[in-house]
């Protein structure tokens, strides 16, 4: 069970319930299963092939293209995916590598922007912007238990959604309800512990 398939199920982490027991349980479960699948891969992108001795992180070359894509029009942006995808199956490539799209891209692909994605695509894009979601709340909550762990997912959560773009917002399934419920177990949270222990 993924992530998202709780936060959306009626069982999961409704706009009152952030942060059950249940869910917390789940969370804990999904932590475990990140947290090895980062042992097993090296996130690093090692040196460039530019000749340089720079190394640059996948962290670093995501940032810079999630920043070149909030500037473009969500219309230029799903053509020029559309375009790289039609490019990366012409040279034999397998399956496209959608870790490196920023997650405006991924969410034109996955809301199928101008209707020129195949279902395939769309749930891809979706998995691949839920993973980010899943290794986020991983790094979020990490050495975190408990009330500290969800305080620290919702955190992000409301970052996350402040930051995001109206298409990634939609992608998610992210609505109002989303940051309110996550700023109303924060304000929740704080209440029953106002001193932070």
């Amino acid at each position: 069970m993924s992530l998202w398939s709780i936060l959306n199920s009626s069982q999961g982490l409704s706009s009152g319930t952030y942060g059950t027991a249940q869910t917390t349980a789940a969370m804990q479960r999904l932590i475990a299963e990140q947290r090895a699948n980062a042992e097993a891969t090296d996130t690093s992108s090692g040196p460039s092939n530019t000749g340089s001795s720079i190394s640059i992180s996948a962290n670093a070359e995501l940032a810079a293209t999630e920043n070149a894509d909030n500037a473009k029009s969500i219309d230029t942006l799903a053509a020029q995916v559309r375009q790289a995808l039609d490019q990366w199956k012409k040279d034999g490539k397998g399956t496209p590598d959608l870790s490196h799209l920023s997650a405006r891209a991924l969410s034109a692909m996955a809301l199928d922007h101008g209707k020129q994605f195949t279902p395939t695509e769309m749930a891809e894009a979706k998995a691949e912007l839920h993973s980010r979601s899943i290794a986020a709340y991983t790094r979020a909550t990490s050495g975190k238990s408990g009330i500290a762990a969800m305080s620290a997912y919702n955190s992000w959560l409301i970052a996350r959604y402040d930051a995001a773009s109206s298409e990634e917002r939609s992608a998610m399934g992210w609505t109002d309800q989303t940051r309110a419920g996550a700023q109303n177990f924060l304000t929740r949270a704080s209440a029953a512990d106002p001193f932070g222990e």
